[in-house]
């Protein structure tokens, strides 16, 4: 299954390029080195399947990965810090892009650490997991 080898390449990657370095700037491009380094690996594993970095309309935004065939976007993030931000930022991404033409979208898997990934059993995230029939699109959580 192509969500399985998607969820274990992320879980690669960060030991490849990621550590906390107490630099946002240079924080920043080490996540993006994996982010990268997960999007070239998927799209060798599965050619025409997946679109990395797929706009978001006219927004300047980007939605890390598009599988096409299953209809997932995925989103990772690599750092702890703040990721209730990004996964609320980022289903609002999916959900344009839904209606800017990315229609056959019907799933959103948010790639985080284990710890952030934690978080989502509780509170305001839990609440938002929970509106998957509201929004008609299936949200997950995977840890890496």
């Amino acid at each position: 299954m192509a969500h399985n080898e998607v969820i274990r390449l992320a879980r690669e990657a960060p030991g490849l390029h990621w550590r906390l370095t107490g630099n946002a700037g240079t924080g920043d491009k080490l996540a993006a080195a994996v982010t990268s380094h997960w999007q070239n690996a998927v799209t060798a594993a599965f050619p025409g399947r997946f679109i990395p970095e797929h706009q978001v309309g006219k927004l300047g935004e980007r939605i890390d990965l598009v599988d096409l065939v299953d209809g997932i976007a995925y989103e990772l993030k690599v750092s702890p810090n703040n990721d209730h931000f990004e996964f609320y930022r980022d289903i609002f991404k999916v959900l344009i892009a839904r209606k800017e033409g990315l229609v056959q979208v019907t799933s959103f898997c948010f790639v985080c650490p284990l710890a952030a990934a934690r978080r989502f059993e509780k509170g305001l995230r839990q609440s938002v997991l929970a509106l998957r029939p509201t929004f008609n699109l299936s949200l997950s959580v995977a840890a890496i």
